[in-house]
């Protein structure tokens, strides 16, 4: 696709870059934002340099790819100049790339969870924890996601049929787009996995690629007892779409020793499940490799804020140390406009209410992240804070955390806190809102342990500990 901005006293300007299909997938999102041109923007990308249109005699001959200063933009056109292949073509180059690659050296690629990103992506895109009443098609209007469903597709079929049937699956596909030099159509993708399978996959085809739904699990009435082979576990899992899928899906029962796994077939509205394992069973987790498309809540990450980037209010605190916690949120501002920036004797329930709530400073030095501390999972004791069985007091410090916004339910809050003024100074130039993680303690400039917390989705774990709680 060939995409143009209509600047008035400019005129149309081309969009440089890869636009459509697997690329800038958002191009129309940029229309209307009115940020300043500058004429000595950085070609390495100092200062933010992607973001700021290069003027050459005081014109701007030429948007870049991911330009976000788009000023006064009036009208915009699209031209379309290629049309991709239907279903499984987009899905396979996704799936076929990093993270989402299958061989890699001639061995299955474990690298990373691609597929829990997938499901994260309408939490992510919109800034705030996924509907409980979103559909496909809604899922499909956040950034791209219909060639990452499409890979996620694939993945599942991988799973249905095998690798070795799978990849033979795929010579057969490419090679007849190859000789035909035209389409192929999914129906004929279809019937070749089906030769190859050698049984009717009508049932897979149809409910992922024509059903308006994806699958909403949970689990329902588990009971745990105790008998003279093991621990008896027991339960439901219930399916409250309304046309049932057919799911083959695995549960993870975490004993005191060890973790047992279990595979179950759902097709119905509820599948009832009976389990004896040897040792007590302490939580139950449905799906704890995410290998199921379906509807769920996942835990969030502090990158996630690029996706809602600058809806954003940055808020200092002023108990204590405020112009260290000043000049950090300052720094971390990255020149949007001080109105982003705030101290929390200013804080309105509006500010609250922003996509991304930044706190700047530990509870201890901030009035407002001591108001929602107890909200999140790490905690501080005055200088210090514990996690995961490890005391962490030293001056030099401090955490990082992201957590769903206990006010609104509709967008995220995070804390930057460190243990000592020095430690605060120092924690921008970490970038940690890079981080693909719920959470990163550092030292220095170092980071010691980062992570994803767990059990985000109450619908699909059980725990026997009474106190134990969804974050």
């Amino acid at each position: 696709m060939w995409a143009e901005f209509f600047i008035p006293n400019y005129g149309w300007i081309p969009v440089d870059g890869d636009i459509g299909g697997l690329h800038n997938r958002r191009w129309i999102t940029s229309k209307g934002r009115d940020i300043k041109l500058r004429p000595d923007a950085s070609p390495k990308g100092g200062d933010y340099g992607a973001n700021w249109v290069k003027l050459h005699k005081g014109r701007a001959d030429l948007f870049s790819y991911g330009v976000l200063n788009i000023g006064k933009i009036s009208r915009s056109k699209l031209t379309l100049l290629h049309t991709s292949d239907p279903f499984p073509a987009d899905g396979l180059v996704v799936y076929g790339q990093k993270p989402f690659a299958v061989i890699l050296n001639g061995k299955i690629s474990k690298e990373g969870n691609w597929r829990q990103d997938v499901l994260s992506l309408p939490s992510c895109t919109v800034g705030s924890p996924i509907s409980e009443t979103i559909n496909l098609d809604q899922f499909y209007e956040y950034q791209g996601t219909k060639n990452f469903v499409d890979a996620f597709v694939c993945d599942m079929l991988r799973r249905e049929l095998g690798d070795d049937s799978y990849f033979k699956l795929v010579e057969r596909y490419m090679d007849l787009r190859q000789t035909s030099h035209q389409a192929v159509s999914t129906r004929r993708f279809q019937e070749l996995a089906e030769e190859i399978h050698g049984h009717s996959l009508e049932w897979f085809f149809h409910q992922w690629l024509n059903s308006h739904e994806l699958p909403r699990l949970s689990l329902d009435n588990v009971t745990m007892t105790k008998n003279r082979k093991g621990w008896r576990l027991k339960g439901h899992i219930r399916q409250s779409n309304e046309t049932p899928f057919r799911v083959r899906i695995e549960l993870a029962i975490d004993t005191n020793k060890a973790r047992e796994r279990r595979a179950l077939c759902i097709d119905k509205k509820s599948t009832e499940f009976d389990f004896i394992v040897q040792d007590e069973p302490r939580k139950l987790i449905v799906d704890p490799d995410y290998n199921v498309l379906k509807i769920q809540r996942i835990a969030p990450r502090l990158l996630w804020f690029w996706y809602v980037y600058p809806e954003y209010v940055v808020i200092y605190g002023t108990q204590a140390e405020t112009t260290v916690n000043k000049s950090t949120a300052e720094q971390f501002n990255l020149s949007m406009g001080q109105d982003k920036v705030k101290a929390d004797t200013e804080v309105t329930d509006t500010d609250l209410e922003n996509k991304w709530v930044f706190l700047i400073g530990r509870p201890e030095t901030n009035k407002i992240a001591q108001q929602f501390k107890d909200s999140f999972p790490i905690r501080f004791g005055g200088n210090k804070f514990a996690w995961e069985g490890a005391l962490y007091d030293k001056p030099t410090q401090g955490v990082t955390q992201v957590i769903e916004n206990p006010k609104t339910h509709k967008g995220y809050i995070v804390m930057y806190a460190a243990l000592s003024p020095e430690a605060m100074l120092t924690l921008c130039n970490l970038h940690l809102y890079g981080s693909d993680s719920s959470y990163v303690i550092f030292d220095g400039d170092k980071q010691l342990v980062a992570g994803d917390w767990q059990d985000v989705d109450s619908n699909l774990y059980w725990s026997l500990d009474k106190e134990a709680k969804p974050l």
